[in-house]
């Protein structure tokens, strides 16, 4: 399962393995669009969404190498983006808007590509990994930064990359809402989290006796939430001046994605 927020708060977008996507009013939880893709290939299974940046679209990356693009509006599909795989390796595994139209991705084939969602058009493909790249964060500058199961994160600009040193295949990245801290997790359970600004590493701490699979800042910045193949989910406190973050609560049972909500609570 992968869920994310509409920017303004009003819509819950969860995305399954078994192809379909819902929309949630937060108002009182009820559905307000059920979005299923028509075709009956195989391997549509939901990998990332993402709302563009004035939530009129919404991206669903799939297990079939497509990228379904979705008016919120009216639950349908406006483009369908193709042409993400090299070689056998199709899965695309996480997205971000860079603004209402323009959206990069990323792919098990190593790749990390840029699309104008009004168009269906590719704009750029990119390479640099050298393994599948399965997270993507979106700078408010406009840098983009990948992680990948290489075992580093890129920093894109976004026509050139350059290499930030980290020492653990990279499954979950997320900016604080300031945009002065990066916090990623990955393989060994460990959580990081850098200065965006110098990539210094401020914490470094073991999140989970398991895999790290995804986390979230809150948007004040105090907090972050991280999940785990432990099948816990824990909330944070952050503190940069030390070696490590407060804990502040568990909750068992197995969770994949983690997204807080623009008033810092989270689901």
């Amino acid at each position: 399962v992968t869920v994310a927020w509409s920017p303004d708060g009003s819509l819950l977008a969860a995305g399954t393995w078994d192809d379909d996507t819902t929309l949630w009013w937060s108002k009182d939880w009820s559905v307000a669009k059920a979005l299923q893709p028509a075709e009956k290939e195989p391997y549509k299974a939901v990998q990332g969404i993402t709302f563009s940046t004035d939530g009129a679209r919404l991206a669903v990356t799939a297990k079939d190498g497509t990228i379904r693009i979705w008016e919120v509006a009216t639950g349908v599909v406006t483009k369908t983006l193709f042409g993400q795989a090299e070689g056998q390796a199709q899965w695309i595994n996480d997205a971000v808007f860079l603004d209402e139209t323009r959206l990069a991705s990323v792919s098990q084939d190593g790749t990390l590509r840029l699309w104008d969602t009004s168009t269906g058009q590719e704009k750029g493909v990119w390479h640099g990994h050298t393994s599948g790249v399965t997270a993507i964060a979106r700078h408010r500058d406009g840098r983009l930064i990948s992680g990948s199961l290489d075992r580093t994160l890129k920093a894109w600009d976004p026509t050139r990359s350059r290499v930030i040193s980290t020492t653990e295949a990279m499954y979950g990245l997320a900016f604080s809402s300031d945009g002065f801290r990066l916090a990623m997790t990955g393989w060994t359970g460990v959580i990081r989290t850098l200065d965006a600004r110098t990539n210094r590493e401020l914490t470094s701490f073991v999140g989970h006796g398991q895999s790290g699979v995804r986390l979230d800042w809150s948007r004040n910045g105090s907090f972050f939430a991280s999940t785990g193949n432990d099948g816990k989910t824990v909330l944070w406190e952050h503190r940069c001046g030390g070696g490590c973050g407060d804990l502040l609560a568990i909750k068992e049972g197995r969770v994949e994605p983690v997204v807080f909500h623009p008033d810092s609570g989270f689901v």
